[in-house]
């Protein structure tokens, strides 16, 4: 044990777990990454409730644990219920956390024909022959497919028929949703993260999926780590603008980005967005309408809201609140668009 209470050798992680709601999952994971986590993992202890466990590297600055505790409270007041909002922090050897996280991790159902496969854990083929694989390890980026928001986009953009299409992946994580618009078919997919890491991991995670992609993977997909504001850029313009943007991020990140829908979907594109709790649902879908999204396909799971948007020269009928009416919009139910 070192002066400053830090194991020494064998290397060791340091482990903070946050009890909390499901719905306030994903917000919690992402402030844990803020703060600097090199690994989150989400563990069912109850019927709503989760334990969100983060890896901190020895190295780096630690978190306060009292200053995580009152921030996760504070999430009441975004309309995200914090459940017992309860922190624990303790040392885990680094061969401990490798296994243990793994046992949390294994292969999962995606849309109606997709199937996400840890690398240590394959399927037999005959297992949902149907379903294209997509082989992934999110190492120390957020994104296992198991969370409500990253089920509901990759739903939506199976929805939306990426097939020919190019796609653009706003804070691509470890690349899911990325695979997924490949294994759909998208013709090209930009995947950009403002955390460099993220970016290793989904061209790790590239790597491992060359399958997904007839052709030079280089000609199919581009992993760029800065925020989408670089697209605008001499050596990226090219690749605007997109027929579908996904973003799987939360509310905060979704309204400042709506303002920059013009000039990076496609007139006759879509707008898939996701993790938005429930409390700034009806906040985007303003932000959303006042860029001219009118035509919006909402869909919930928990606490957690989706959204499929087009554009509309006139608000649709249905009604106001943003759950517009079906009727007559065959782009809403499932038909090509």
């Amino acid at each position: 044990m070192r002066a400053d209470g830090r194991p020494g050798q064998p290397r060791a992680f340091f482990c903070l777990a946050v009890d909390t709601t499901r719905g306030a999952a994903e917000a919690v994971s992402y402030r844990l990454q803020e703060l600097g986590a090199g690994g989150v993992e989400l563990r069912d202890i109850g019927t709503d409730l989760v334990r969100v466990v983060a890896y901190y590297s020895p190295a780096g600055m630690l978190p306060d644990v009292a200053e995580v505790a009152a921030w996760v409270r504070s999430l009441a007041q975004f309309g995200l219920d914090p459940g017992p909002a309860q922190v624990e922090a303790g040392w885990v050897a680094e061969e401990e956390w490798a296994e243990e996280w793994k046992r949390y991790y294994h292969p999962l159902a995606l849309g109606r024909g997709l199937l996400i496969c840890p690398s240590w854990e394959i399927p037999d083929p005959t297992f949902e022959p149907h379903r294209k694989r997509i082989i992934l390890d999110p190492g120390q980026a957020f994104g296992t497919g198991q969370h409500p928001t990253t089920q509901m986009a990759a739903e939506l953009l199976e929805t939306a028929g990426p097939t020919g299409r190019t796609v653009l992946d706003v804070g691509c994580g470890s690349g899911i949703l990325t695979l997924a618009a490949l294994a759909l078919g998208a013709r090209r997919v930009v995947a950009i993260d403002i955390d460099p890491l993220a970016c290793e991991i989904t061209r790790d995670n590239l790597a491992q999926n060359r399958a997904l992609v007839p052709g030079d993977l280089k000609d199919a997909v581009s992993v760029i780590a800065g925020s989408w504001e670089v697209l605008r850029e001499g050596c990226h313009r090219d690749s605007l603008p997109f027929d579908i943007v996904v973003a799987n991020i939360l509310a905060e990140v979704i309204i400042p980005l709506a303002a920059d829908l013009g000039w990076l979907v496609a007139g006759d594109g879509l707008f898939i967005g996701s993790g938005i709790s429930a409390g700034r649902r009806d906040e985007v879908a303003e932000a959303l309408r006042r860029y001219g999204w009118t035509r919006q396909e909402w869909r919930d799971a928990g606490d957690w809201r989706a959204v499929l948007a087009r554009r509309g020269s006139c608000e649709p009928s249905g009604r106001r609140d943003g759950s517009e009416n079906r009727a007559g919009q065959p782009w809403l139910q499932g038909q090509p668009v």
